[in-house]
């Protein structure tokens, strides 16, 4: 009853989703769930771009729960990719590369930002030493002096 009823929501599903339907049976070596897991979490955003462009019209993972009596390639994880026409199928030459790029964009961005404020950062640090050893010293000079000679001891 159980293969019945998950027979029944898969095809459901499709007739909803998509006229057509890729899949693609992934078999795992032994101790590479993490890393497939890993994988498949930075792969759904790029996913996530192709349906927001239309590229394709759904994409699902199922994970296969293994059963006494498998072959030893039998699949772990199945994925589909749902289209909603021939033509988009056909036409599904979409570059991955690309896809990441539009989609990863933003840490990008953050990253750049980021590391734009470490430098300000690393500044201001350098101007409060100079001041602190200025108010020190009582000299603006030897600070300086200080500064630009111990870098180029070490």
């Amino acid at each position: 009853m159980k293969k019945i009823l998950l027979l029944f929501t898969v095809l459901f599903s499709f007739s909803v989703n998509a006229q057509y339907a890729v899949m693609w049976a992934i078999d795992l070596n032994d101790g590479a769930e993490d890393d497939y897991v890993k994988l498949e979490e930075f792969y759904s955003e790029i996913h996530k771009e192709a349906l927001k462009q239309g590229l394709r019209s759904g994409w699902s993972v199922w994970k296969r729960t293994p059963q006494e009596g498998d072959e030893a390639n039998a699949a772990e994880y199945i994925i589909f990719d749902n289209f909603s026409s021939k033509e988009q199928m056909e036409g599904n030459g979409a570059d991955n590369a690309e896809l990441a790029q539009i989609a990863y964009k933003g840490e990008s961005e953050e990253y750049k930002k980021t590391n734009t404020e470490l430098y300000v950062i690393f500044a201001l640090a350098l101007i409060t030493a100079y001041l602190a050893m200025s108010a020190q010293f009582e000299s603006w000079k030897h600070p300086f002096t200080i500064m630009l000679t111990v870098p180029m001891a070490i």
